[in-house]
């Protein structure tokens, strides 16, 4: 390089070059005798900058072994200088123009921020060893701020950000005078897509096998739902913080909270989600929870939903399209564990769950209760059958019941239902560990106390069961009552005599539960009728022709 001057003032071009960097400075400075002033341009390029770090000591994130550049310029004296400084690291550009002050004494800083990079992903990928995310399309990152403070606090306000399909806006504040550094954060966002940072916990926990699901989100193969890696909190006890966020909407793998609230407080390793309010599907919620970075750490949660969209929730949750109605649903639960898995198998608590205002699709009972109580004066077998037990909806008048979880397991031992016609009741086990459901529930028509039920159940897993109805029981029963009152119209007919059919038709009632042959009417003097005398035995093709006739008549 270069140096000219004198004891007052210097002008300097001067170079540093080394085996994978090179710094240059370029400028003058003045008033060496008195008050320093410096006016120059600077550069800095190499091209790693974990290797740049570790010749002065430091040890940077193996995503900082990439090229880095800085320039700018910087003009004022100690007591205040301007800066304008532009850097290019880990594909992101960084803009920061502002002010100096105090540079001998207690430093301070007022200064703007602007960053970009093209791609969210790759951007916060760069950020931390063992980051992936499973979806790359998520969109770009701009981040503009204004930044102020000294040694001992920091704040930055006027945060303007997009990170992928998130927006985010509001203040964050900090001090570094105590035992902790203390945060402060009033935050407000768009739609915040809370997969996109699930997803970089997911995976950076170095846990087993990740498959994407093609919406951003990285779940666990199927055979290892939850993660067996150990949870490490002990960052949490690294900081304290107080925090609120406003937003639009919170989108977590398929479920949507809108207009939420959520408060956060994290002192000493607790962390407290003192309020996380919204509405989801269509009905306001909250939830709490305390998470503790002890050994193991510890969850408690408690949880309340009011007249939530039961249909569109069930599709979400088991793809279940036949119920709805508005949900009521509270909990308690606890737990604790080294690592996922561990979480989910100590589960303990309980909750309560009630309906009101829906229906159930694909059975109408209250339709099938009033054909069977006229089946004797209109026989419509097909009708019958085809529309109450394939088809129409039942409505809902109310379900109630209980959760206990144990172990990792829900089960729910007496949900009952009251529905148009019927009344139900069900056991349920939900078995998180294993992701497996098994529920098992009868319906029973109110108007018919002697018909078998019709069975629903439910089996496999939780997000995907196989469903059942078990109907042919009730479709028998009903069958039966249909031959015997047929049985009771075509016998007569048949045979030519009232009488035989009478009597036949008197044993299928007897068999089926029908209403019996009617007593032979009086004369017309009011004397009893004369007595016929028996029917002579019915040869083999009278037998036939009952045979034919029935087939005929169940078609009429």
């Amino acid at each position: 390089g270069r140096v000219t001057g004198d004891l007052s003032s210097v002008t300097l071009d001067s170079r540093i070059i080394l085996s994978d960097a090179e710094a240059r400075l370029k400028g003058a400075l003045t008033g060496l005798d008195g008050a320093p002033l410096i006016d120059a341009e600077i550069s800095l390029e190499t091209v790693s900058l974990s290797g740049l770090a570790r010749r002065f000591g430091a040890t940077l994130s193996a995503k900082a072994d990439k090229p880095f550049s800085l320039n700018g310029k910087v003009k004022g004296d100690l007591a205040e200088a301007t800066v304008g400084l532009t850097l290019a690291a880990i594909g992101a550009d960084v803009r920061l123009d502002g002010r100096l002050k105090n540079l001998l004494g207690a430093p301070s800083y007022d200064l703007s921020l602007a960053v970009s990079h093209p791609d969210f992903t790759a951007f916060a990928e760069s950020l931390a060893d063992g980051v992936r995310f499973a979806r790359r399309d998520l969109g770009e990152v701009r981040l503009r701020a204004k930044l102020t403070g000294d040694a001992d606090q920091a704040r930055i306000e006027g945060i303007d950000a997009l990170l992928g399909p998130s927006q985010i806006a509001g203040t964050v504040t900090a001090r570094f005078d105590g035992a902790r550094p203390q945060f402060e954060a009033d935050l407000t966002a768009g739609a915040f897509v809370a997969d996109m940072f699930l997803d970089a916990v997911a995976q950076g926990g170095g846990g087993g096998a990740t498959q994407s699901t093609g919406t951003g989100t990285a779940v666990s193969a199927p055979t290892e739902r939850w993660s067996r890696e150990l949870i490490d909190l002990a960052g949490l006890r690294g900081f304290d913080l107080n925090a609120r966020i406003a937003s639009k909407a919170l989108a977590f793998r398929k479920y949507l909270f809108e207009d939420v609230t959520l408060r956060l407080k994290l002192a000493e390793g607790v962390l407290d989600v003192e309020e996380l309010s919204g509405r989801f599907y269509g009905a306001p919620a909250t939830v709490r929870a305390r998470l503790t970075a002890s050994i193991p750490p510890t969850l408690g949660v408690s949880f309340s939903l009011q007249g939530a969209d039961m249909r569109a929730l069930m599709i979400d949750a088991a793809a279940i399209d036949a119920v709805s109605g508005r949900l009521n649903l509270t909990g308690q639960f606890s737990s604790q564990g080294r690592s996922e898995f561990e979480m989910v198998s100590a589960l303990q608590g309980e909750a309560t769950l009630s309906a009101r205002d829906g229906a159930i699709e694909g059975i109408d009972l209250g339709r099938l209760n009033s054909r069977l109580a006229n089946i004797n004066s209109e026989v419509d077998f097909i009708a019958l059958i085809g529309g109450a037990l394939n088809g129409g909806t039942t409505a809902i008048q109310s379900i109630d019941g209980r959760l206990v979880a144990s172990g990792g397991v829900l089960r729910g031992d007496d949900i009952r239902a009251v529905l148009e016609g019927g009344e139900g009741r069900a056991t349920a086990s939900i078995d998180l560990p294993r992701w497996q459901l098994a529920l098992n529930s009868e319906f029973r028509l109110t108007g018919h106390p002697k018909a078998p039920p019709v069975g629903l159940v439910l089996m496999g897993p939780i997000d995907n069961p196989v469903r059942e109805i078990r109907d042919q029981a009730l479709r028998d029963y009903v069958t039966a009552k249909i031959i015997g009152v047929g049985v009771r119209k075509l016998l007569p007919a048949i045979t030519g005599n009232d009488e035989v059919g009478g009597a036949l038709g008197g044993l299928l009632d007897a068999l089926t539960g029908g209403a019996g042959a009617q007593p032979a009417p009086p004369a017309e003097d009011g004397q009893p009728a004369e007595e016929s005398p028996p029917p002579e035995p019915l040869p083999q093709k009278l037998f036939e022709t009952l045979l034919e006739g029935l087939i005929q008549g169940t078609g009429n």
